[in-house]
């Protein structure tokens, strides 16, 4: 019997010893850029007023909703994420989901509609070269903008060659997105806000 007990445990180990192996905590772990977050990331309840700039009586409501942050883990490396729900009063909801680059330390942003599988417009950070974007997309820095007769500083504009909603975005840090141009046409642009970090 004791035999028995000596072939079981040594046949034991070497499995027991292998799954131990396959849990290894990951060697590199990527945070999300600072820069991502101060342009992108907003939590459950922000909320953004937008008027329509051929026609100021026109609004629309934005709210900031499921947002969820985490790490997700691939092969060696961990990387940072966050994604929340852009809901339009408009019937429209826009997936916006950022997560940290496989390769320090470029992040990639992502603006996602609800009928799309594939991440439109991704935006890609880096500490060296300040933002870029992906594919046929374009992008501009401006460092103050006046939009409807009020002023926005370290504003970004991003053009999208291909998203089905968005023509273009412009973003000012920590505020979102201060002025959106429709595929079809239509410009609106912010005026008021209340933002939750």
């Amino acid at each position: 019997m004791k035999r028995v007990h000596v072939y079981l445990i040594l046949i034991c180990l070497p499995i027991l010893a292998s799954l131990n192996s396959c849990q290894r905590e990951p060697q590199k772990s990527v945070p999300l850029n600072q820069l991502t977050i101060d342009y992108f990331q907003f939590k459950n309840g922000s909320e953004w007023i937008y008027e329509l700039v051929s026609d100021t009586n026109v609004r629309e409501r934005v709210i900031a909703s499921d947002f969820t942050s985490g790490k997700n883990r691939f092969d060696e490396v961990e990387i940072s994420f966050f994604k929340y729900n852009l809901v339009s009063d408009k019937n429209f909801t826009i997936m916006v989901r950022a997560e940290s680059g496989m390769k320090d330390p470029v992040d990639q942003v992502a603006f996602i509609t609800k009928d799309s599988f594939l991440s439109y417009g991704p935006i890609l950070w880096s500490d060296a070269s300040g933002v870029t974007v992906g594919g046929t997309d374009t992008f501009r820095y401006d460092e103050s903008v006046r939009i409807g007769g009020l002023e926005f500083n370290k504003v970004i504009r991003i053009g999208f060659a291909n998203h089905p909603v968005y023509k273009n975005i412009s973003m000012s840090k920590e505020l979102g997105i201060v002025q959106k141009q429709y595929r079809n046409g239509k410009t609106f642009r912010l005026r008021q806000y209340k933002i939750i970090r």
